[in-house]
């Protein structure tokens, strides 16, 4: 295969729909693997937590802080902008 400059390679992935607050959910196992191997130190702050699969994955491993633009129903933190940090 000879690479062209500038050429566009087919894309070989699902194509979604953009969602109007770009709000996409991962597994939960992604998050879940994520802490089983790897360590944050000084705890884990998610600015886009969504529905909070991601806090809830980090809580037992240490501290979490969770925030969204948009209330999406997570009941671990209250919602605030993740520029307007009011802790």
């Amino acid at each position: 295969m000879t690479l062209v400059a500038g050429a566009k390679a087919e894309l070989a992935a699902h194509v979604w729909d953009r969602e109007a607050n770009e709000h996409y959910v991962e597994p939960e196992w992604c998050s879940q693997r994520l802490f089983e191997e790897e360590r944050f130190y000084g705890g884990v702050w998610d600015p886009c937590c969504g529905f909070g699969r991601i806090p809830d994955s980090a809580k037992a491993y240490g501290p979490i802080y969770a925030s969204d633009l948009i209330e999406r129903g997570y009941v671990g933190e209250p919602t605030l902008g993740w520029l307007r940090r009011d802790r």
